[in-house]
Order: structure tokens, then C-alpha cells, then sequence
């Protein structure tokens, strides 16, 4: 069945060759990161605008930022949660192949004007969160978000690559945000190890000022 987002196969996920932002230096945030999968190009950070260079280095949620810049509340809206099992070894997950894994798309729009600002696509281990909420993780009934807002779970994110990202998406995006992206994934680490990783992909030309007045 064809993905309701993107046209093309499923996004980045592996360790691809090719550098992390053509020999440009990076955030501390990426310090340690990955190589850029294929099909991703890199970009200088420093000749990103202003809007661009924040949601790269934010170490918390995207949603959030959003919300206070725009001044406006972000629905976030399942597309689509997949189970499935790793066919290879994923490293930046740290799991082996034949690892359990919930595939979740998102779309953070917002609520007044209706402005697409990300999609955001995941790979979660459920398996390695608290036993109380995976099934209402596994039915779409709670965020991955609210996982790690569980009192005593700590967590932290490691950033692993950024560049732009051109892809094919289905018309009913494509019409809303284009198919051009600044995209940044970082993994989460809950207990000392991953339990996710996730791929946030912002519209290449979206802007502050269009941001800010959006409400």
C-alpha cells in the first residue's frame, strides 16, 4: 500500500556514507552523530536563516518552539503507526535484526491557521519503555512524548545528522509544504539506552517572519 505521504521508499534510516555537513563545523548537538543517509544533501549551518538554525539545535520538542514563535497551539495528527521487525542491525538504536520496532508518522500543523510545519516520522522500541505504557503506545492512544515525561524515566537526545532532503510526496502534502525539507533526525535515550529515533522534517522554505505572523 502506498505511503500517504511520500511517493518514494521509506526515508532515511541507515548509515549510508557521505558527510555530515560537507566539512562544515556542526552544533555540539551533532557531535556525535552519523553520516548523512543517501539521498540527503548537506548544508553549511551557518548560511541557514534564522528559524532553520533553531529548530536544528533545539534539545527538546520541536512542537513546543513552534507553539511559542507562532503563538499558536500545534495539533499533532497521526498518519500512520506500523509495527514491524528490523530485516538488519540498526546502530544508531543499538538493536540487532529482528528487533520490534513501531514505525509512527505525525503531521504538526497549526490550529488556527492551519499551516503545515513538519512532518515528523519515528522508529520506537517499544520494548524497551515502561510495561504500563506500551499497549496505549502500540493503539496510537499516547505519544512517545508522554513516555518520556513519565516521572522517574529519564531521558536526553543525541543528535545524528541534518541536511536538506528533497523528496516526492503525496499531492495532498506536496500541496501544503512543497517537497523540499530541512530535515534533522536524533535518537532518545531513556535508562542509557535508544528507545527512539526520530526524523523531523521542516518545510526549506519556511521562514520566522512567516511563522510569527501565522496565528
Amino acid at each position: 500500500m502506498q505511503n500517504p505521504v511520500t511517493t518514494s521508499a521509506r526515508g532515511p534510516a541507515g548509515d549510508h556514507p557521505g558527510p555530515l555537513t560537507a566539512g562544515v563545523a556542526a552544533p555540539a548537538f551533532y557531535a556525535g552523530g552519523s553520516p548523512l543517509p543517501a539521498g540527503i544533501e548537506p548544508v553549511a549551518f551557518a548560511m541557514l536563516p534564522p528559524l532553520q538554525r533553531l529548530l536544528l539545535v533545539i534539545d527538546g520538542t520541536v512542537t513546543t518552539a513552534l507553539e511559542a514563535l507562532a503563538l499558536e497551539a500545534i495539533a499533532v495528527a497521526a498518519i500512520d503507526q506500523q509495527p514491524r521487525v528490523l530485516a538488519a542491525a540498526d546502530a544508531s538504536l543499538a538493536a540487532p535484526a529482528g528487533t520490534a520496532v513501531l514505525d509512527r508518522r505525525v503531521a504538526l500543523t497549526g490550529a488556527t491557521s492551519g499551516r503545515l510545519y513538519a512532518l515528523a516520522e519515528s522508529v520506537i522500541l517499544p520494548d524497551r519503555l515502561p510495561q504500563a505504557l506500551r499497549a496505549a503506545l502500540a493503539a496510537g492512544r499516547v505519544g512517545i512524548g508522554q513516555v518520556l515525561r513519565t516521572p522517574g524515566f529519564d531521558s536526553r537526545r543525541e543528535g545524528l545528522w541534518f541536511g536538506r532532503w528533497p523528496r516526492p510526496l503525496a499531492p495532498a502534502f506536496a500541496a501544503r509544504c512543497g517537497s523540499d525539507f530541512l530535515a534533522r533526525a536524533y535518537r532518545v535515550l531513556g535508562g542509557g539506552v535508544p528507545v527512539k529515533r526520530i526524523n523531523k522534517n521542516i518545510p526549506w522554505g519556511l521562514r520566522l517572519a512567516e511563522v510569527i505572523g501565522a496565528a
